[in-house]
Order: C-alpha cells, then sequence, then structure tokens
C-alpha cells in the first residue's frame, strides 16, 4: 500500500471507511493486507501461463512474499477455498519450516499448511 494514499498495488484504491447512518466501519489493517495478497494474487495469476518455478520470479508473487507474516491470511484464505501454488510463498515467508521428501501433491501441501497454520494460530 502506498504510504501517502489508499492505493494498494496496481493502483487499485481501498475506501478506509464505509459511511452510514452517521456511523463508520474502519476496515482493519488485516483486511486491507487480505485484499493486498487478492489483488498481487489475481495479477500473478494473469501473468502466470503455466506452472513453472519462474513464475516464483514474477514481481506480484515476490509483492505477496515481502509483505511476510501480514500476507499469511489471505494466503490461507485462497488455499481453503482451494489447493493453489501460492502456498509455495508460506514456504519463503516461513523458510525451513516445512520440509519435502520426494513428491508431495499439492493437495497434501496445502493441507499440511493449512493445519499447521490453525494450529499455530495465523488465521
Amino acid at each position: 500500500m502506498n504510504s501517502d494514499s489508499n492505493t494498494i498495488d496496481k493502483g487499485f484504491s481501498v475506501d478506509l471507511s464505509i459511511c452510514r447512518d452517521s456511523e463508520t466501519l474502519k476496515v482493519s489493517q488485516r483486511e486491507l493486507n487480505m485484499q493486498r495478497v487478492r489483488v498481487n494474487y489475481e495479477y500473478w495469476n494473469r501473468n502466470s501461463n503455466y506452472l513453472s518455478s519462474s513464475n516464483y520470479e514474477d514481481a506480484d508473487f515476490r509483492k505477496i512474499v515481502e509483505m511476510g507474516e501480514d500476507a499469511v491470511p489471505g494466503i490461507l484464505e485462497i488455499i481453503q477455498e482451494h489447493p493453489d501454488p501460492i502456498v509455495h510463498a508460506l514456504d519463503l515467508i516461513y523458510p525451513d519450516y516445512m520440509t519435502y521428501e520426494g513428491y508431495v501433491s499439492l493437495e497434501d501441501v496445502c493441507r499440511t499448511w493449512i493445519i499447521t497454520l490453525l494450529a499455530l494460530g495465523k488465521a
């Protein structure tokens, strides 16, 4: 998010409050971070024509990783919806936390991360 405006990467803007009948509901930083993950995730998917390790060098993927733990709830939300390669951002956010021996399906990797993150209270 640009520090001097309400603009998220790629020029998206987010209203920081919603007014209704003189009441203001503030959007939490967590919700903004989840939206930022979702926006960068969508751009990463559009840029990635096929699954390849080079897709993990994509600028939009890197923006998610650079968010660190702030990205975790957004990543968790995505992998709870469906198994997705975005789960490998967690491998970079938490290096050496998860080890893989031999072939592990994307579904199994996502399921293991979901269980682990929920157990650690990272949801």
